[in-house]
């Protein structure tokens, strides 16, 4: 700030007058003459206005400094945190999509495991399928083998007891059959009985030959 002093023409530097010397003037001048006075305008910057400028420059200065470093701070602190919660977000995100993607991940790995045991089990249960079924097939022809070996048999039995109806039957064992020569009435009387016991052994095996 700039300050302005009134200083009379008639003072000396320092602050001191100067005094008119009125002898030295015309005396033919009857009339009191005085000199006229003057006014300058001088500027004077006194050294401790001037330091007190100074040091308010040097502490805006320093205020500013300190405004702009708090300022730098404070925009650094939010950058620094924008950044830091950004990547938080980012982070969090990762971690969501990576979740994401590992269930999906177990989801098709589950999947999989299962077709493989579906698999794995149709694959057995086909397997067990043709096992029974050839299983009942040979029990089919076990039985039809079986069926055809009685019906032989049978068969057999029944053409060899047919020759034995005209021989007569022993009873004692084993059965041995004989043919007399001449019949008497005691050999057709075992002959009967003969025919009647083979008759039975024959109907036997048809009834043997049936249930096959």
């Amino acid at each position: 700030m700039e300050c302005y002093r009134m200083v009379r023409s008639d003072e000396r530097p320092g602050g001191k007058r100067q005094r008119m010397d009125y002898d030295d003037m015309d005396d033919e001048d009857d009339r009191d003459i005085r000199p006229k006075r003057t006014l300058a305008s001088t500027v004077v910057m006194p050294s401790i206005e001037t330091k007190s400028r100074e040091e308010r420059i040097e502490e805006m200065n320093k205020t500013e400094k300190k405004e702009v470093t708090t300022r730098n701070r404070r925009m650094f602190s939010n950058l620094l945190m924008g950044t830091l919660t950004r990547f938080q977000k980012d982070e969090k995100k990762i971690q969501n999509v990576e979740k994401i993607q590992a269930e999906k991940q177990k989801e098709v790995e589950k999947r999989l495991e299962d077709k493989k045991r579906e698999d794995r089990e149709k694959i057995m249960a086909e397997r067990q399928k043709l096992f029974d079924e050839r299983r009942e097939q040979e029990k089919e022809l076990r039985a039809l083998q079986r069926k055809k070996a009685l019906i032989q048999y049978a068969e057999a039995k029944k053409e060899h007891y047919k020759l034995l109806r005209n021989f007569i039957q022993t009873q004692t064992k084993p059965t041995l059959f004989f043919a007399p020569a001449k019949h008497s009435m005691r050999s057709l009387e075992l002959l009967k009985a003969s025919e009647k016991a083979i008759d039975g052994e024959t109907n036997l095996y048809k009834r043997l030959w049936r249930k096959t």
